[in-house]
């Protein structure tokens, strides 16, 4: 099903108005695609531009993990479908979907997830290259590393775990890079990819494993730069002894 009547039309007009069309339809593939675990069992992206907007097409066959709630498997891409869905009732900054569908056939499942490309916006993974050069100033990237840090805290106020929280999957705007930045808190982050999230309510440590995945994975932030984001996540306004407790924390896990 399509997210609203306009973006129906839109994919009617270039003969993309079914599951089926979508299906057949050949683009070349925006990453390669991931083998499942199971035979026959794939998932992969490919972009498309409609009448000058962009779209992020991800298809799925037998694309499945088993979970507590669904022992033979659970597809993917309708988890994060899920995800997505969960996140806007929180009013979390994440994707913003085009279109959802499966289908069963000889076997097989099939699915697709469409979202809206975030031309607007950058994986953090790019910019933060640049967070050890002279690239930005001090100023922008505080402000990056505040926006993020203040994501992922809202998030972790939820109760939800990202579970992949790797840089890749935060995306930052654009404006925030550009030399002539003013500061703005209308543009936050966002984020992608949120197959693996869930809600956690139980696991006091999840929100921990969180972080210490992302510490891990920012490998071009400095100490201050590190220290700066730890102090936002915990709304804190300096270095406090809840500052320090945690930071003992992400190292004991961390060993």
């Amino acid at each position: 099903m399509f997210s609203d009547p306009t973006i129906a039309d839109l994919f009617t007009r270039n003969q993309l108005g079914s599951f089926r069309q979508l299906w057949d339809n050949k683009t070349d593939w925006f990453e390669a695609p991931n083998e499942g675990k199971n035979k026959n069992s794939w998932s992969g992206v490919s972009k498309i531009t409609l009448e000058g907007q962009d779209f992020f097409i991800k298809k799925q066959k037998n694309y499945k993990k088993a979970n507590l709630l669904h022992p033979f498997g659970e597809n993917l891409a309708h988890k994060e479908f899920k995800n997505i869905t969960l996140f806007k009732k929180f009013k979390i900054p994440s994707l913003d979907v085009a279109f959802f569908g499966m289908e069963k056939s000889k076997g097989n499942h099939y699915a697709i997830l469409i979202t809206k490309s975030l031309s607007s916006y950058l994986p953090l993974s790019v910019i933060e290259k640049n967070l050890s050069s002279k690239e930005l100033s001090q100023h922008q990237k505080r402000e990056i590393i505040i926006h993020c840090a203040k994501l992922i805290s809202l998030t972790h106020e939820k109760k939800i775990k990202i579970q992949s929280l790797y840089s890749k999957h935060v995306f930052v705007h654009k404006s925030l890079v550009k030399k002539d930045y003013q500061g703005s808190k209308d543009l936050p982050c966002k984020f992608i990819d949120l197959e693996r999230a869930r809600i956690s309510y139980f696991d006091k440590d999840s929100s921990l494993k969180d972080i210490e995945i992302f510490d891990r994975r920012t490998k071009n932030w400095s100490q201050t730069d590190r220290l700066c984001f730890l102090i936002t996540y915990l709304g804190a306004k300096k270095v406090t002894q809840k500052v320090r407790d945690y930071i003992k924390q992400l190292k004991a896990i961390q060993k």
